[in-house]
């Protein structure tokens, strides 16, 4: 990615984005929570992601994607940060983002597990998967006795999850 300028499918250069053909043209969907929506879209009604916008569940669907999203942004500063050279690294800023990632961990912890497919179970996933690679020190999988350990190895197992040889590198 970093020697594709101007690429069109990715303007911002961010992932992830997803490459669509739809009525005989390719288009790129980009940003997490819009490919998941846009997914949601066209799936069967059994696998739908989302609640409809007339349920009250909606709105909580999207809290817990945005507290999931807001952990993912805390520890990929961390990461950002920690890749800087030794003398211009901050700690404390560092350990400001470390509070934002605990403290949101522990919030996610206290919500009941989500189930497969849904919008929360991807967004728990990605965090989860995140953080055992950005940040193997913050040890996620004791906060409130293991009960988002347990949720991950369920989710590992699911159908849905992709083999991490598929996964490309971050």
């Amino acid at each position: 990615m970093r020697n594709a300028p101007n690429h069109p499918a990715f303007p911002t250069m961010k992932v992830p984005a997803l490459i669509v053909n739809s009525a005989g043209s390719r288009r790129s969907v980009f940003d997490s929570s819009i490919i998941l929506q846009y997914l949601d879209t066209i799936a069967e009604p059994r696998d739908r992601l989302y609640p409809p916008s007339s349920d009250p569940g909606r709105i909580e669907t999207l809290n817990f994607e945005a507290l999931a999203d807001g952990v993912l942004d805390a520890a990929w500063l961390i990461r950002a940060e920690t890749i800087r050279p030794e003398g211009e690294r901050s700690p404390q800023w560092i350990a400001g983002q470390m509070n934002k990632v605990r403290r949101g961990i522990e919030a996610l912890s206290e919500l009941p597990p989500p189930e497969f497919p849904s919008a929360k179970a991807v967004a728990l996933a990605c965090v989860l998967w995140y953080l055992n690679r950005r940040l193997p020190d913050f040890n996620w999988r004791e906060v409130q006795g293991g009960k988002l350990d347990a949720w991950y190895k369920r989710a590992l197992e699911h159908p849905a999850w992709v083999e991490e040889g598929d996964v490309p590198p971050s």
